[in-house]
């Protein structure tokens, strides 16, 4: 979510072009020589050498142009080689150039080759030791201290050197010296210096000093020089700076839209006896707050103090997966994880794993608003529906996989494996995460042809693979709940009205086996589940609230619970025409490919309550066993 303030932005060609300006005005009788052999061997060169003199210096004037465009919007491409190959055709015709200098530093650094880089202008500035060359050096120095030194050594050899002044004011800016560095921007200004970013970080320096107007200024005069991508977000700094809000308060109520539909969708996952959407609802606003504002802003500040800025904004394509798995992935998903520990797990909203699910997709919902919102700035209002529909829900995924290993801990018996999982489910987060991210990186390498193939499948493929892991969960952790895991008695309701013939010849299993046993009890529980889901649909008010209470406490028992629903819902009624219904669905064949639809859905229903009955320590046993 961070901009990076590094000075490798992008800024417009520098530098001068010279004409060679000849008068005609002179009399040619003071140049020609007298004699006419003289005169004859002077024609003579003179059209032969016009081409050679006059047309190369009036293309070289349109070359630099076109390739000066041609590498920027290689740049934009991201195609920092082909730049690089631009740049340096370039220098060689104009090496006095600082801007083109900058520019191709820029392409090594991102490319990784900043040994390279130091290598080639430490050779420059022993051969020709002028400002230009102790400023480009200092500019790509490792060490903060030597740039700095480096710019000073500059200035002194030449007070008026501008380009000397702007190093030294971007050295002091990242020591948050703001008010000095605003002084020697602008006094590299006054000496003439053409660079459009120096008219941004002034801007930068006033508005960090509380400056207002004098930011606002530098902001609008950098707008009418740039010719960047960020015009929208200067735009609306300035809008802040004097004042008008009206832009954050309208980004804000556009990206709510997403937010509001994603947050009823994990809300339909509850069950009776879930955490209550108002802490739900605050859950949202803390992850939009806290999370995304305050803890992972400061996180990545620390990133930065720790040097990793190069592992977050090199080109190579190993670095840049990197970045996304090691960096981005693990941060957000530690800022996330710590305010649901806090607000949810320490004050027991968090008692089972749905809870943990639906309290960490809250957060994660609330993040990804915060996180729209930042966007919106840079590329305006479409963003809000591109990021609504595809980022907010696998925000919500990555979360609620830890979200449900944080619930199991509180479920599990055995808390010091329960942790360990928790730990792993959190990097299981993190990971997903980075994997996203990491897809839409492939997207943007266009380096290496084998790997555009599959670039355009890698991000609906992930969304996939997320997709299923994060309903997988959900059913999951509905069956660890008290309404699901205390209704033993309703599964013997059901086993008692359901046909065990008809279901199992359906199903073409041989009564009296084993296999026949285990998907008995498959059915069972399935048939026990849809009636459960009903329920929940239809009860409402008082009765909804007396069914809760009960569920909040440990000691009850099923039978307890299943008279009450008898009581307060038409659970026998419920119960009848749930089974009757699934006996015609797992033994009808043909028909509309609605029903048959339904009938795969229901028999995978029951293919993965198999597999769930088969877990050592699952939510739910078979029902002959449940007390």
């Amino acid at each position: 979510m961070r901009v990076s303030t590094g000075e490798a932005l992008p800024a417009p060609a520098g530098g001068r072009r010279q004409c060679l300006e000849v008068s005609v005005a002179t009399p040619l009788s003071t140049i020609l020589p007298a004699s006419p052999g003289a005169l004859f061997l002077i024609v003579l060169l003179l059209t032969a050498g016009a081409p050679a003199l006059g047309t190369p210096r009036a293309a070289s004037g349109l070359d630099r142009d076109a390739l000066t465009r041609q590498a920027k919007e290689l740049v934009k491409q991201d195609k920092h080689e082909q730049a690089l190959e631009v740049y340096s055709r370039l220098l060689r015709t104009h090496p006095r150039d600082t801007d083109l200098h900058r520019k191709y530093q820029n392409c090594l650094m991102t490319l990784d080759r900043g040994r390279e880089a130091r290598q080639r202008y430490r050779y420059r500035l022993r051969k020709d030791p002028t400002p230009q060359n102790w400023y480009l050096l200092g500019r790509i120095l490792e060490e903060p201290d030597d740039a700095q030194a480096h710019f000073e050594e500059a200035i002194r050899l030449d007070s008026t050197y501008a380009w000397g002044y702007y190093g030294l004011a971007r050295r002091l800016e990242e020591k948050q010296e703001f008010r000095p560095a605003a002084q020697l921007i602008r006094r590299a200004l006054d000496l003439g210096l053409q660079e459009e970013n120096a008219w941004y970080w002034a801007g930068w320096c006033y508005e960090k000093l509380g400056l207002n107007r004098h930011a606002v200024a530098a902001y609008r005069r950098y707008l009418a020089e740039s010719d960047g991508d960020d015009a929208l977000y200067v735009g609306h700094k300035i809008e802040i700076l004097q004042g008008d809000f009206s832009t954050v308060l309208a980004h804000i109520l556009v990206a709510l839209g997403p937010v509001l539909g994603w947050f009823w969708y994990i809300r339909r996952k509850k069950t009776m006896g879930s955490i209550s959407w108002p802490n739900s609802l605050m859950l949202v606003v803390a992850g939009a707050v806290f999370s995304a504002y305050l803890l992972t802003d400061w996180l990545y500040e620390e990133v930065y103090a720790a040097g990793v800025t190069e592992l977050m904004y090199q080109h190579p394509l190993p670095q840049r997966l990197a970045r996304h798995f090691l960096v981005v992935g693990p941060l957000e998903e530690f800022s996330k994880w710590v305010f649901v520990v806090l607000l949810a797990y320490v004050t027991r909203f968090i008692r089972n794993p749905l809870d943990g699910l639906i309290c960490g997709a809250s957060v994660a919902i609330g993040f990804a608003w915060a996180e729209n919102v930042h966007y919106m700035f840079y590329e305006g209002w479409p963003l809000a529906i591109t990021r609504g529909v595809i980022c907010v829900p696998i925000h919500m995924i990555c979360s609620g996989l830890w979200g449900y290993g944080l619930g199991l801990v509180r479920v599990t018996a055995n808390k010091k494996r329960a942790w360990l999982g928790m730990g792993l489910s959190l990097m299981a987060g993190a990971f997903f995460h980075g994997l996203y991210n990491a897809s839409n990186e492939l997207k943007r390498w266009q380096e290496a042809s084998e790997i555009t193939l599959y670039a355009g499948l890698a991000t609906p493929l992930a969304v996939y693979v997320l997709a299923r892991v994060f309903r997988r969960h959900v059913r999951l952790a509905r069956l660890w709940t008290a309404y699901h895991r205390r209704s033993a008695s309703l599964r013997r309701q059901v086993a008692d009205l359901l046909d065990e013939r008809t279901v199992l010849e359906a199903l073409g299993v041989r009564r009296g086996s084993a296999k026949a046993r285990r998907q008995w009890s498959a059915c069972v529980n399935v048939v026990t589940q849809r009636a459960l889901e009903r329920l929940a649909k239809t009860l409402e008010g008082e009765a909804a609230q007396r069914v809760e209470n009960l569920l909040a406490k440990p000691e009850v028992k099923s039978r307890e619970v299943h008279d009450l629903l008898r009581e307060v819902a038409s659970i026998d009624e419920v119960v009848e025409q749930e089974c009757r219904q699934f006996e015609a669905q797992v033994g009808a064949t043909g028909g509309p490919w609605r029903q048959r639809w339904r009938r795969r859905q229901l028999r995978r229903r029951v293919a993965w309550e198999l597999q769930v009955e088969a877990m050592p320590a699952g939510p739910v046993r078979m029902y002959a066993d449940a007390g």
